[in-house]
């Protein structure tokens, strides 16, 4: 049983940590000798800062659909998932200095693009928030399951030791499960805190 359990948890750890890698589109497309120099947001956080009215305000990104943001260089090779942004990328010098929002702003007709000198910190911390945020679910979903079949063990065991024993370590691998994903929400903060955000 706990050979199964540690198994399952190791599944959902690693379908967490590979989809948002797969789905990630900073590297280029197949075959394409060079590298995107841009990146499509696909979580929410703040990074950088804007100056307005004297006052500095976080630049968020977020992902609310059907405001995508995308993020890159001035005049750099965007082409994700075969639709190609370069231009955009050319002609959106930066961020509107009244919205401090990329990626959720209802009067936006299209796509928003900024175009910064940090564009890869933030795509690294797109990644890590992706990629966090799926270890944060999976591994919570994996919690409750565990909870719920040592609870049903340990209320089925009728007094016998080795079943008690055995929902009892269930339940510590479930704590340990509810660290791990607290740990995963962490992480973007320390993250953050090394490249000196």
């Amino acid at each position: 049983m706990k050979k199964l359990l540690a198994a399952i948890i190791l599944g959902f750890l690693a379908i967490g940590l590979l989809l948002p890698i797969a789905n990630n589109t900073v590297l280029a497309q197949i075959g394409d000798a060079n590298l995107n120099e841009c990146c499509k947001i696909n979580a929410k956080f703040n990074a950088f800062s804007v100056t307005m009215g004297g006052v500095d305000t976080p630049l968020q990104f977020d992902n609310k659909a059907p405001y995508p943001c995308i993020v890159g260089a001035k005049g750099g090779s965007c082409v994700l998932n075969g639709v190609d942004y370069s231009g955009q990328l050319a002609s959106y010098t930066t961020f509107i200095p009244q919205n401090v929002k990329c990626g959720d702003d209802p009067a936006a007709v299209g796509s928003e693009y900024i175009v910064m000198d940090g564009w890869g910190i933030v795509c690294l911390l797109n990644t890590v928030y992706s990629t966090t945020n799926w270890i944060f679910y999976l591994m919570m979903v994996a919690v409750v399951i565990v909870f719920v079949a040592a609870g049903a063990m340990f209320m089925m065991a009728g007094g016998d030791t080795g079943k008690t024993k055995t929902a009892k370590g269930m339940m510590i691998l479930g704590v340990v499960g509810l660290v791990i994903a607290l740990v995963a929400k962490l992480i973007p903060s320390v993250v953050k805190m090394i490249v000196g955000m």
